[in-house]
């Protein structure tokens, strides 16, 4: 019977090309205070919330109008989709190598499909079957999930029945499935875990796991944390 040990860690991530050009999906952040959330690109586009310096939201892909980059992001709060001012968006961790690879794409549609924000959460799944909610933490429980935040930012997902996609992964895929999808990201798994460690070319980590929980259930659980220095 596998346990999972809880672990202190937080989101870092970011993902770009062997070019320095941008793909999507990545995960962005706000460079600015009160940055307008529009219903469709451009200035004339009805304003459907606003970002603050420092959000972060998964960036989708881009378009044009009049000569002016627009970026269209998974809403960070609410259901749908929004356009942003690419003049106010950057990477969350650009860094100088590239983060080009599977693991951070991965994570990025695991964001999305779970919800960055607490609130995207509520938003996309409704109203939990129980919560737990404590300083600066809140876990959410679903029939077939549990997700926690740390300061209203996605930090575990755990899948335990369903459908719910990681990525290109899902409950009953198998472990090769996850080394084919992940390619040569994968370390050597641990002797703790049936499950991989992925580090991308900043250092950070995101981690794979599947296992069976303490009543006999399938589970894959996904967190990343920021590796240690030195």
């Amino acid at each position: 019977m596998k346990k999972f040990v809880a672990l202190a860690f937080f989101f870092l991530l970011a993902f770009s090309s062997a070019a320095s050009a941008l793909q999507y999906p990545y995960i962005g952040m706000s460079k600015g205070d009160g940055v307008r959330l529009r219903a469709d690109p451009g200035t004339k586009g009805y304003v459907i919330g606003k970002v603050n310096k420092g959000d972060v939201f998964v960036v989708m892909g881009e378009t044009f109008v009049d000569g002016q980059k627009w970026l269209e992001i998974d809403h960070p709060t609410k259901k749908g989709t929004a356009f942003i001012s690419a003049q106010f968006v950057k990477p969350e961790y650009a860094g100088e190598k590239n983060v080009d690879t599977a693991g951070c794409k991965m994570s990025a549609e695991i964001q999305m499909a779970f919800g960055i924000t607490r609130d995207k959460a509520l938003a996309i799944h409704g109203k939990p079957k129980d919560f737990a909610d404590g300083p600066g933490t809140s876990v959410l429980n679903y029939n077939g999930f549990q997700l926690d935040f740390l300061d209203d930012r996605l930090q575990r997902v755990e899948v335990k029945s369903g459908l719910m996609p990681f990525g290109d992964i899902c409950l009953g895929d198998t472990q090769e499935k996850l080394l084919r999808v992940l390619g040569n990201e994968i370390e050597d798994p641990d002797e703790n875990f049936e499950g991989w460690t992925c580090r991308n070319a900043l250092g950070e980590e995101i981690f794979f796991e599947f296992g069976t929980n303490k009543n006999g259930e399938t589970v894959i659980v996904f967190m990343t944390w920021e590796s240690p220095v030195g």
